[in-house]
């Protein structure tokens, strides 16, 4: 594809998320906060945010209290499940 039948396409294009997505890529920007209720962490990230250790995160993940995605083969837990997790620790 040529970069004017990309732009062509990118005009073309009426769905504000795919153009908001198309936007952040562009930018360099985490493929990962494409959408702001998919924020994906890595598990280190996971860790600060509970304020525990990184195998406290994986043993968490282990035992199903923390869901997790794969990408690129790697463990990536949605900010979602944080928020739950925490909100549920607290009570």
């Amino acid at each position: 594809m040529t970069k004017g039948e990309i732009i062509t396409a990118i005009a073309a294009c009426k769905d504000k998320k795919t153009l908001g997505s198309i936007t952040r890529v562009l930018n360099h920007e985490s493929a990962t906060e494409a959408e702001p209720g998919t924020r994906l962490l890595t598990q280190r990230e996971a860790a600060n945010r509970l304020g525990v250790s990184s195998t406290t995160v994986w043993r968490l993940i282990q035992s199903g209290a923390i869901g997790v995605r794969k990408v690129n083969n790697r463990p990536r837990i949605p900010l979602s499940e944080i928020v739950r997790f925490a909100g549920k620790e607290v009570r």
